[in-house]
């Protein structure tokens, strides 16, 4: 009875979600961005689902070759793809301006290898105090191997991230397509093109930091969920996970929101005796590192600057997010407010009054349009905030620079790009939402990549607006995009079947044999 009930809620999760998201990629297509032509918008998506249709049909008729060929193709193509990205990164190596610089400053003066240090800076910002000691880790690995600048370790462990969430992506498509190799190709060579990943790569901040922690994480629960329903010891497996994600979230809050997806899915569909099991496995590390971390932040210098410089995080990033469009505005009636005040308790109080004063912003249809443009309507994510300068003017740095020559193809293409990856995730909320009994359990493959990527659009809808915000989710965008790529694949399959005759007992075979796998 209780998974029928979550099955209803999943069935409901599906409509709202379609019909949402339809509507936001609707209003991003009639007021472009950066200057981008609308009509751009709305064709070069749909040529896009076109084509990626089109290669996925062709990639399912190659199923057997791929599968007799995995075990040397696959190591190929991330040797290759390694090489690549290590060339592009390191060819347009950024030079670190604003936050960035501060995280440098602050890690290598932990680290001793520096005698500047910007207290003032984490008093207001000390939600970067942890990626700053984990920097600060680094630089003293890159000095015991003696390297002699420690930037191209941080540079080579971002690189690392990304290879290894291509791989998560890669496993979790072969998860909730059925064993389709073809399937998880598809997922993995989609994310491996998308550009802005290659922008942050030589970034120095949490966004770069945090990029893996989500989906390894999530990969790695849902093997012990998987070994716990086959009655094997689990919890070495999801204990491992909390710590993953405890870590993440120290780096980037963001990290925790595909927990948080698990703990729903747990919730509606393994019953209160599996959310209380899981539970007390992931979320102990959660509690000892926020503990922990708190505890330390209170023993540096920056706590004594906090009455003066420092801001309520929480109450900040919401009141930020409620003035114009979302996006942060040093001018703006809040800010000045609130980094004019002396004193945390007036400056929490004066959050407070701002936040109940301005709660009907969240009715107002204008700044809510304005603020879901501000996050979705380019596919950028932001990765020009990294490569504002660089030490080479290479491809890359053309590409994604405000300055680069390239530019201006780049931010079309690349947010055509991005709008085609939401329609791919509306068509697989709609098919989903289609072939599902109601009542019907969902696997948590399919659930809570999905669910994670509601949560952080949600999230940048209630906080300040920032599409940068977006990117450490980038893995789980793919892996719900690629869901609608298979389960239309597949639909187009069976009509094609249909028409020729063809689809019965060769189809049905198949099936079981991609099932049994």
């Amino acid at each position: 009875m209780k998974k029928r009930g979550g099955g209803i809620l999943w069935k409901i999760f599906l409509l709202c979600y379609t019909l949402i998201l339809a509507a936001v990629l609707v209003l991003c297509v009639m007021e472009t961005q950066d200057g981008i032509p609308a009509y751009a918008m709305a064709l070069r998506p749909v040529a896009g689902l076109l084509l990626v249709l089109a290669l996925a049909v062709a990639g399912g008729r190659a199923e057997r070759f791929l599968e007799r060929h995995e075990r040397w193709m696959l190591p190929l193509f991330f040797l290759l793809y390694t090489l690549v990205l290590l060339r592009l990164t390191l060819h347009s190596r950024g030079i670190p301006y604003n936050d960035q610089a501060a995280l440098i400053q602050g890690a290598k003066y932990l680290a001793g290898q520096g005698e500047e240090m910007n207290w003032n800076y984490f008093a207001r910002w000390n939600h970067n105090i942890m990626p700053m000691l984990l920097l600060s880790y680094i630089f003293r690995a890159a000095d015991w191997l003696h390297m002699m600048d420690g930037y191209y370790l941080v540079l080579g462990l971002n690189c690392l991230q990304v290879l290894v969430a291509l791989y998560c992506v890669y496993r979790l498509g072969r998860r909730y397509s059925r064993h389709s190799i073809a399937a998880a190709w598809a997922g993995m060579l989609m994310a491996a093109v998308f550009l802005p990943v290659m922008g942050h790569t030589q970034a120095v901040y949490t966004d770069a930091f945090s990029y893996s922690f989500g989906i390894v994480a999530f990969s790695v629960w849902l093997c012990g969920h998987e070994r716990r329903k086959a009655g094997k010891k689990s919890w070495p497996l999801l204990a491992l996970a909390g710590v993953i994600w405890a870590v993440g979230f120290e780096i980037k809050a963001t990290v925790i929101i595909p927990l948080m997806a698990v703990l729903i899915y747990l919730a509606l569909f393994d019953g209160w005796k599996g959310f209380l099991r899981n539970a007390a496995a992931l979320l102990p590390p959660l509690t000892v590192a926020a503990v922990a971390c708190s505890i330390y932040i209170q023993t540096l210098p920056s706590a004594e600057f906090q009455d003066t410089w420092g801001v309520p995080q929480v109450g900040y990033f919401i009141g930020v997010g409620l003035e114009g469009d979302g996006g942060y505005d040093a001018e703006s009636e809040y800010y000045s407010g609130v980094t004019g005040i002396a004193g945390m308790e007036n400056k929490k109080a004066f959050s407070r009054q701002f936040i109940l004063g301005h709660l009907d912003r969240f009715l107002d249809s204008d700044h809510m349009v304005a603020k879901l443009r501000h996050n979705f309507a380019t596919g950028v994510m932001r990765a020009d905030d990294f490569l504002i300068e660089a030490e080479n003017n290479g491809f890359l740095y053309n590409c994604i620079s405000y300055g680069g020559y390239y530019r201006d193809t780049y931010r079309t293409w690349v947010t055509a790009y991005w709008y085609m990856l939401l329609w791919w995730i509306v068509i697989a909320c709609v098919l989903l939402g289609l072939r599902r009994k109601i009542g019907q359990a969902e696997s948590p493959e399919v659930f809570v990549p999905l669910v994670s990527v509601c949560g952080i659009m949600l999230y940048v809808m209630v906080f300040e607006a920032n599409n940068r915000q977006l990117y450490n989710h980038i893995p789980m965008i793919f892996c719900a995009a690629n869901m609608g790529i298979w389960l239309l694949h597949q639909e187009v399959e069976a009509k094609i079947g249909k028409l020729l005759g063809k689809g019965g007992k060769g189809s049905a075979e198949r099936d079981v044999r991609l099932v049994l796998k």
